[in-house]
């Protein structure tokens, strides 16, 4: 009995040890899960905590964009001060050509034959110089015959005269009538008469002799020659054409109202092939030139003889400066843009203050140009400081700094710290 007994307490104790070992094994699984439940439920938080908080930077950031875009730094122009002026100095500048003083074309008054042409083109000539000569074998011919008739009617005259004089004192006598005494004294009357027509006629043949020499009638060279020696040369053909070298000038056409404006005197600077000349205002002729509807001006220039032996028939510049009595100011042309309907604006710089100014728009009537600025009057004040660069950046409102204010670059850093 004590050893079935035994045998049973040895069966009994093996059951316990397994009974122990399957209540760790649960133990231990159900310590697992609380631990993996736990874990899970600390990510989900963490996860949730992480979502709240983006959730609420995105939307925090939509409701900043909602409520408008963060502000940006004033933008920064260059102005110019504006300073009124009740008149402006204008350069008009006229394109004409280069003429001498004087042209002439010299010709006989005679026809006949050149017999010499003694200048040819290039030669400087002074005042009164044999320039060329016809043939005058004909005039002298006719002019001895001239003087031979005067001495054979003085021969006559002289006879008459004594004849007169004996026929008085037979007439005292009373030999000859008184008849034959008047016709005595008559026809020394006649023979006077006679002479005198033949010395007038001596005297047109001089000058006919004379106009047969065709001389200089003033310093200059000979530009150009027509005939040789031997032509035969009608009146009135030229022979050479003489130019006048002392006194060069240029003839412009200009608007007949700007030559209200000028006088006589008035300087002027003439341009002709890169070279550079003064020039002075010398003649200004009322008429007008049919083709061009403008007003001639012979401006003379400073330029020795020699010097402007090339210049004749060369096309020139004048400049000329006058005085527009308006009132006004001198733009940039870059501050100017065009508005509608033809009109013209600018914009400044106002209520500045350490720098920074409100942008505003003012209007303008552009008067004159001198292809860099343009002379405007209009709304905008004396002292004015206009937006000469960068017009496309801004608008009328707009805060804008000034670049040229000493403190502009400190005041752009500072306010780009603050973005």
């Amino acid at each position: 009995m004590n050893e079935s007994a035994i045998s049973d307490d040895d069966s009994v104790q093996p059951d316990r040890k397994q009974l122990r070992l399957n209540f760790k094994e649960k133990f231990a699984k159900r310590v697992r899960r609380q631990l993996l439940t736990f874990g899970g439920t600390l990510g989900a938080i963490a996860i949730s905590v992480f979502a709240v908080t983006f959730l609420s930077g995105f939307l925090s950031q939509r409701q900043s964009l909602a409520d408008g875009p963060l502000p940006e730094p004033p933008v920064g122009v260059e102005t110019a001060e504006v300073t009124r002026v009740e008149n402006y100095t204008v350069t008009r500048r006229f394109v004409g050509t280069v003429e001498p003083a004087r042209t002439t074309d010299l010709a006989f008054e005679l026809p006949g034959i050149v017999d010499t042409v003694l200048v040819d083109e290039g030669d400087l000539v002074r005042r009164g110089q044999l320039v060329a000569s016809i043939d005058t074998s004909l005039l002298d011919a006719d002019r001895a015959r001239l003087g031979a008739s005067v001495t054979a009617q003085q021969a006559q005259l002289e006879l008459a005269r004594r004849t007169l004089m004996r026929r008085q004192e037979l007439n005292v006598q009373g030999h000859v009538s008184d008849q034959a005494l008047d016709e005595i004294a008559l026809s020394e009357v006649e023979l006077v008469a006679r002479i005198a027509e033949a010395r007038a006629a001596l005297s047109v043949l001089d000058v006919r002799l004379q106009k047969s020499e065709l001389r200089a009638p003033f310093d200059g060279r000979v530009a150009e020659r027509f005939l040789d020696d031997g032509a035969i040369a009608a009146n009135g053909v030229p022979v050479v054409r003489l130019i006048e070298e002392t006194r060069p000038r240029i003839r412009v056409g200009v608007d007949p109202l700007f030559a209200t404006q000028l006088s006589a005197g008035d300087a002027a600077s003439i341009e002709i092939g890169g070279m550079a000349f003064d020039g002075i205002v010398e003649r200004l002729p009322p008429d007008l030139e049919l083709r061009t509807r403008t007003r001639p001006v012979l401006l003379s220039l400073d330029v020795l003889p020699e010097a402007a032996v090339g210049l004749y028939g060369r096309t020139g510049t004048v400049s000329v400066e006058s005085v527009v009595e308006t009132r006004g100011a001198w733009l940039p042309l870059t501050a100017i843009r065009e508005g509608s309907r033809g009109t013209w604006s600018i914009l400044v710089l106002d209520d500045v203050q350490d720098g920074v100014g409100v942008v505003r728009m003012e209007a303008i009537e552009v008067i004159d140009t001198d292809g860099e600025q343009v002379f405007a009057r209009g709304s905008f004040r004396d002292g004015a400081l206009v937006i000469q660069t960068g017009l496309h950046r801004v608008v009328p409102g707009q805060e804008a700094i000034d670049l040229n204010d000493p403190s502009a670059a400190d005041l752009l850093f500072a306010r780009a710290r603050q973005i």
